[in-house]
């Protein structure tokens, strides 16, 4: 590390399941909303759209979930920013894309109808019952050397540092990142004593869970991909394209 900065601010959910020697994750903000949202141009929800429909979105994990529900559907890569993919959708002639909620909250777009750029876009939010979040999703991440962790402690939430170190616990036993199609969420009991990492394997309607002590989130999380880790890595990480119908 150059060591030129002191913070680095990251989307918890883009980080590496494995940081770079002498660097932690020092303080996480208070968690935003983890759903995904389908961006149409007129009122839409998934199972609505036109037969074969297109949708826009880069992330593995969103074109497994939506083809679970929808599996005419045809997918297009997504890259860039909330603007640029606004952007690039309202240019386009496709039915819908797929963002994070969290991202058009943080622009102070609201999760429902919304104005961009003279583009109006109707945004749907997509059930985490059948839509589970990426590992971090909705998480804001401070990053520093590991001997630095004290200037950003003051402003760590603990219960949302308490979730993001089990999902991504789950990610680091898949050896994956930000491109395997893998999705985690956890919650914190009233007490925060126990923490529940949500896992579908599989087409899962409902996601299973799996409960652990705080102070065992590696065990945890070693218990949540079921039926078995190294067979859902060895799935997960093999490289599949997926058919278009």
């Amino acid at each position: 590390m150059e060591e030129r900065i002191h913070v680095a601010v990251h989307s918890a959910k883009d980080l590496p399941s494995e940081l770079q020697a002498g660097s932690t994750i020092a303080a996480v903000l208070t968690r935003g909303p983890v759903e995904d949202l389908l961006i149409s141009k007129s009122p839409m929800r998934l199972e609505a759209l036109p037969q074969s429909a297109t949708i826009a979105t880069g992330s593995v994990r969103r074109q497994r979930q939506a083809r679970w529900r929808r599996s005419d559907v045809k997918f297009v890569d997504l890259r860039g920013n909330v603007p640029t993919r606004l952007r690039k959708f309202a240019a386009s002639d496709w039915d819908a894309i797929i963002l994070a909620r969290a991202g058009l909250e943080r622009l102070s777009l609201p999760a429902s109808i919304f104005e961009f750029e003279g583009q109006k876009f109707f945004a749907k939010v997509l059930s985490t019952q059948h839509f589970v979040p990426s590992g971090g999703q909705g998480v804001i991440a401070l990053q520093t050397r590991a001997e630095k962790t004290a200037i950003v402690s003051a402003v760590d939430h603990a219960p949302t540092h308490l979730c993001l170190r089990a999902e991504r616990e789950c990610l680091r036993l898949l050896q994956g990142d930000c491109d395997l199609p893998s999705h985690h969420a956890t919650s914190l009991n009233e007490w925060a004593s126990m923490v529940a990492v949500r896992e579908p394997v599989q087409k899962l309607t409902f996601p299973s869970t799996r409960n652990g002590g705080i102070a065992t989130i590696s065990s945890t999380a070693k218990r949540c991909p079921t039926p078995r880790l190294s067979q859902l890595a060895t799935s997960a990480a093999r490289p599949r394209k997926i058919p278009s119908d």
